[in-house]
């Protein structure tokens, strides 16, 4: 899984933001900063986070430059994804609790329903790959992110639905 340097301590950084996200509870944790963060103005343009998109038949990739020293929060994505942490480092804050340092060369399958929130160490940029034939970005997010946990929890139970109904 690439390049994990695994820290039990929530403490891995000093200047990591000490936040405590494990537990039942960690959607409502999360969704609460996101409000936070927004009410200080730190939407993703005025950050200075930079996304670009790519294609490839039958691929498309999000690459999301991140300067350092910013607290970014993931979309919920519907369906596994390939993410690769291709330049820089970040602490990672795990659905545990736990905190993990992650540095370029980092790839890692992201289950469905993934949400994640990182510190950026160092300048880094964060690709994350869907398959998909469609090349446009709004339509393709529109198909693979929730706008939400609970948007994503309606979302699988009913393709968990159609599939039992399907076999």
């Amino acid at each position: 899984m690439g390049h994990w340097h695994v820290n039990p301590s929530l403490y891995i950084h000093p200047a990591a933001p000490k936040l405590s996200l494990g537990g039942p509870d960690r959607d409502e944790k999360i969704d609460r900063l996101e409000a936070e963060m927004r009410s200080m103005g730190q939407d993703s343009g005025e950050v200075g986070i930079e996304i670009l998109h790519h294609f490839a038949p039958g691929i498309y990739a999000r690459e999301m430059r991140v300067p350092a020293g910013r607290l970014i929060t993931s979309k919920v994505h519907k369906f596994e994804n390939l993410s690769i942490l291709s330049r820089g480092r970040m602490v990672l804050y795990q659905d545990d609790g736990t905190v993990v340092e992650v540095v370029a060369g980092m790839h890692v399958v992201a289950p469905a329903g993934a949400r994640r929130v990182a510190w950026v160490i160092e300048d880094s940029v964060w690709t994350v790959f869907h398959a998909t034939t469609n090349t446009n970005p709004d339509e393709i997010e529109a198909q693979v992110v929730a706008p939400s946990r609970a948007e994503y929890l309606k979302f699988s139970a009913a393709a968990e639905k159609e599939l039992s109904w399907a076999g």
